[in-house]
């Protein structure tokens, strides 16, 4: 359907705006707020009667726990705080030969050593299992009975 401007298609500014909330729905968000509300007192024991509750799994009882504060004094900032550390403040790493020194001197195997290990360790396994050959999609239907649907009738 022509627009009016010599083009076709959708005339510019034409609709509803994008966010915009019709009056149903603002009532049912008023309506149902105004609902939950009446409920904060007791949500609010029940998620402490969780996080006191000694039989309740941990992770519950954490979750329960940070609700009651997320409650009681909102959610923490979630944006980054960046803090600025003069460059001779920042420690250095350590450089190669530094950390191969230092798993020396605490009598731990060396990368290589551990590498050469569990390669010795999977070429033995290997040899101590037979062959498992992966089974195809369609092998059982390779052991099903020949039947000629069309003969059937």
């Amino acid at each position: 359907m022509p627009s009016g401007n010599g083009h076709g298609g959708r005339r510019r500014g034409a609709g509803r705006p994008r966010g915009a909330v019709g009056r149903q729905d603002r009532v049912l968000r008023t309506s149902s707020a105004s609902v939950a509300r009446k409920y904060t007192e007791a949500a609010i024991a029940t998620l402490a009667m969780i996080m006191k509750d000694k039989g309740a799994p941990a992770a519950v009882r954490v979750h329960a726990a940070n609700d009651v504060l997320d409650r009681g004094y909102g959610r923490p900032p979630t944006q980054s705080i960046e803090v600025l550390t003069p460059p001779s403040e920042i420690p250095e790493l350590p450089t190669q030969q530094e950390i191969e020194a230092e798993i020396k001197r605490r009598g731990l195997p060396s990368v290589s050593e551990l590498v050469a290990h569990e390669r010795d360790r999977k070429a033995a396994v290997t040899t101590a299992r037979p062959e498992i050959q992966p089974r195809s999609r369609n092998s059982a239907a390779r052991h099903r009975p020949a039947t000629n649907w069309r003969s059937a009738k």
